[in-house]
């Protein structure tokens, strides 16, 4: 058999094949191994089970990206996906093919951000954080949809509710509260970003910014 095709379709990679002479005897299904993390190529039926009627028919079974992540495969973010396939009939198994070399690499979830900054325009009736925009390869490889900035409200019992980025997306790089601001009140923000794979985890540290100004 010649080398599958490996692509990326939405959330999944599509690895597609193409049947080979059948020699008299009808094909009966398909042996697809993906490599893992050792350069091992390993069949996993729960992920594409090429005698899965459906993926027989289309020739082509759709891998979640995640699934790539963990066990049995653990592959690493920016490692090419690539793949052998063969046929089985009455007869047997054929030869397996050589595997893809160009096709999709890994895509993750966000790394985890640094805490955010305080921006120049604070003061003590107005609380304003700044960040940097997240880029590969801590993005995961895949553009950020949303930053979600959670704080304390000024209550510095550790509890933290959100501001903005996840009950609605927002790609803004900086956040200005002036509703509800007690002058001389510390406020704790922690920050985390979201791509088409999911959310990173929160800001290690958290940064905490005083209701203040300047000496008048």
């Amino acid at each position: 058999m010649v080398a599958p095709v490996v692509t990326l379709d939405g959330l999944y990679v599509k690895i597609a094949w193409t049947p080979p002479t059948a020699n008299n005897d009808p094909i009966t299904s398909y042996q697809v191994l993906i490599e893992d993390a050792t350069n091992t190529y390993i069949e996993d039926t729960a992920v594409c089970d090429g005698a899965d009627a459906t993926n027989f028919a289309n020739l082509f079974c759709r891998v979640p990206m995640t699934k790539l992540w963990t066990t049995p495969f653990s592959l690493p973010q920016g490692r090419t996906i690539t793949a052998k396939v063969a046929a089985i009939n009455g007869r047997g198994s054929s030869a397996i093919s050589v595997a893809n070399t160009v096709g999709v690499d890994v895509e993750t979830v966000p790394h985890q951000m640094s805490a955010p900054t305080q921006d120049p325009s604070t003061s003590h009736s107005a609380v304003a954080i700044s960040w940097s925009a997240v880029s590969a390869p801590q993005n995961g490889d895949s553009a950020i949809l949303s930053y979600i900035v959670y704080w304390d409200a000024g209550a510095g019992t550790g509890s933290f509710t959100e501001l903005v980025g996840e009950t609605s997306q927002s790609t803004a790089t900086t956040y200005t509260i002036t509703t509800g601001i007690v002058t001389g009140t510390s406020y704790q923000f922690k920050i985390k970003a979201v791509n088409k794979w999911g959310t990173g985890e929160f800001s290690a540290t958290v940064l905490s910014v005083l209701a203040a100004s300047v000496p008048g």
